[in-house]
């Protein structure tokens, strides 16, 4: 599996539309905070055709150490989620 940077993507980007590297990457990057930003305040984003990106909170809950016994707390804590679109999920095919 090929791993791809944010300046890579911005710079490919930049290529095929044939724009200023340097406003495609401060572009891409804009967006990223965006993405970023509003999921951190709760909210999901769904962009067509890609697919969603969804704010989960998972509950306090008890938990064991495997290798003592012990029991101890687990925070509550916030994690985003990708779910691929059927359109992408049926490209990918």
């Amino acid at each position: 599996m090929a791993k791809i940077s944010r300046k890579e993507l911005a710079d490919k980007v930049a290529d095929e539309l044939q724009l200023s590297k340097g406003t495609t990457r401060d572009t891409v990057k804009k967006t990223f905070e965006l993405i970023r930003n509003l999921i951190g305040k709760g909210d999901d984003v769904a962009i067509q055709d890609f697919g969603t990106f969804v704010h989960k909170m998972s509950a306090a809950r008890k938990g064991r150490n495997p290798q003592t016994g012990a029991s101890l707390d687990i925070p509550a804590s916030a994690t985003c989620k990708f779910k691929v679109s059927k359109v992408f999920k049926t490209s990918l095919n």
